[in-house]
């Protein structure tokens, strides 16, 4: 592709051979995957005003943050919601951060992962 075509156009083309994946091994590719089944999709529309609370981040003598959350209860979706308020600090401001969850009251176990494949936490 030309490298003056606009950004748009290149992906346009780009989505429009994806369905020639499907069925098909990514091993072509370099990709260790099961065969793609279907495509899904791409675009995700986001419309929200909201400020995202901490409870405390600290600045680090490294330059790193240390990202600490109390929490009284346990719940499988904290570690997601903490996951998008570091990944919005990385994207705003690029540094490491590291995640401490302080559980209180009777909290005696918590999970402490999550494994989206590429992406974990």
């Amino acid at each position: 592709m030309p490298a003056d075509m606009p950004f748009q156009a290149h992906d346009i083309i780009l989505k429009s051979i994806a369905p020639l994946f499907v069925g098909q091994s990514l091993a072509a590719l370099g990709i260790d995957a099961p065969p793609a089944v279907s495509i899904a999709a791409t675009e995700m529309p986001e419309v929200s005003v909201h400020a995202h609370d901490l409870d405390f981040l600290l600045e680090l003598a490294d330059e790193s943050y240390l990202h600490l959350e109390f929490q009284s209860t346990k719940d499988a979706r904290d570690l997601a919601r903490f996951l998008v308020y570091d990944a919005l600090l990385y994207q705003r401001d690029g540094r490491r951060i590291r995640t401490v969850v302080i559980y209180t009251g009777g909290v005696k176990r918590a999970a402490d992962r999550v494994d989206a494949g590429s992406l974990r936490y």
